[in-house]
């Protein structure tokens, strides 16, 4: 592969890499039966604190338990709740 090519192939990556953590990511907790958004632009990281838009409730934050494939473990900072987001 001449370098020409490999430049594409990062240039192409890095693009689709990009649109991926640019749109917003839906969910629902199945207790609270809420549906709740995760906005563009944050990063869900174990041990981080994400911000999440919770239909009837607005904006709220938490910090990320845990990530297992669509589901997400949450604890509620308004509430101190441990919640389960099942994601898209």
């Amino acid at each position: 592969m001449n370098t020409s090519r490999i430049g594409l192939a990062l240039l192409t990556a890095a693009t689709v890499l990009s649109s991926v953590g640019a749109q917003a990511r839906d969910g629902y907790d199945w207790k609270k039966h809420r549906f709740i958004e995760i906005p563009r632009g944050q990063d869900v990281i174990e041990g981080e604190t994400v911000e999440f838009y919770e239909y009837g409730r607005g904006y709220r934050e938490a910090e990320v338990q845990s990530i297992d494939g669509d589901e997400i473990e949450i604890i509620d900072e308004a509430t101190g709740e441990l919640r389960v987001f099942d994601m898209d």
